[in-house]
């Protein structure tokens, strides 16, 4: 196989298939989906022509294949690296995971000293509440979860590629109607995104690995059919989450 073509959604697969001995048939069969459907995928990248995947069967392959969603994802151009890529250093993420081993008190500790640190080095310091607003984050969680949850499952249909400014166009809009007394800019929601608080209770509406940025979750967060009525739930959630992250973005 051409090593270019591995690059590819197609070859990365054909690839696969080869490495498992998994013939196309047995695809197909043990995933629900056509031959037609997997010779598609299989020329998908390589073939200009070959039509896109939906996300649902790029799922079901992966789970299949016991490959993760993500990557393939990526590999479709449903998802870019940016959405995946963490903005954390290895040291960064390295650090969060030893933190997240640490007992409640020992994690306050750690939180006071990071407080220290980031006041005598002028930085924001949102250590004295952020435990606060994830608690609040988990409760309102709990109060929406029916939307959340669907929304979990629905993301997989929403999937596309979609630059930052097209996602700042569609927050916004989604807000306007939510909200028609008041005005919305770009760099309002982008504040919103970046915000360190607010990117916690976001993480813990939606704590999908997946979507690690503030500005790709609060796409999903706020987002309605805006062809058809919203219905009050929906309407409902998106507000109360609306409303959490600007309290959130107050601080500091």
């Amino acid at each position: 196989m051409d090593q270019s073509n591995e690059k590819t959604l197609g070859g990365f697969l054909r690839r696969t298939l080869d490495t498992q001995q998994i013939s196309n048939n047995i695809l197909a069969q043990s995933t629900g989906i056509a031959e037609g459907t997997v010779r598609n995928l299989l020329r998908y990248g390589i073939d200009a022509d070959a039509p896109a995947p939906h996300p649902h069967t790029l799922r079901a392959v992966a789970e299949f294949l016991h490959l993760n969603p993500t990557h393939l994802f990526r590999l479709a151009g449903y998802i870019t690296d940016e959405d995946v890529l963490s903005n954390l250093s290895p040291i960064g993420e390295y650090v969060g995971q030893r933190f997240d081993k640490l007992q409640p008190d020992q994690q306050k500790m750690v939180l006071d000293i990071l407080g220290t640190l980031e006041k005598s080095s002028g930085l924001p310091s949102y250590g004295a509440v952020i435990l606060d607003y994830i608690v609040a984050g988990k409760t309102l969680r709990q109060r929406h979860l029916t939307r959340l949850e669907w929304l979990d499952l629905k993301i997989s249909d929403l999937l596309g590629i979609r630059t930052d400014q097209l996602m700042l166009n569609g927050i916004q809009r989604r807000l306007q109607d939510l909200f028609p007394n008041e005005a919305f800019t770009p760099a309002d929601i982008q504040k919103v995104a970046d915000h360190p608080v607010a990117m916690a209770i976001m993480s813990v509406l939606l704590p999908r690995k997946d979507l690690p940025r503030g500005l790709v979750k609060l796409y999903y967060l706020t987002w309605f059919d805006q062809d058809r009525e919203v219905p009050a739930t929906t309407r409902e959630a998106i507000i109360d989450i609306w409303d959490a992250l600007q309290q959130a973005v107050q601080i500091g």
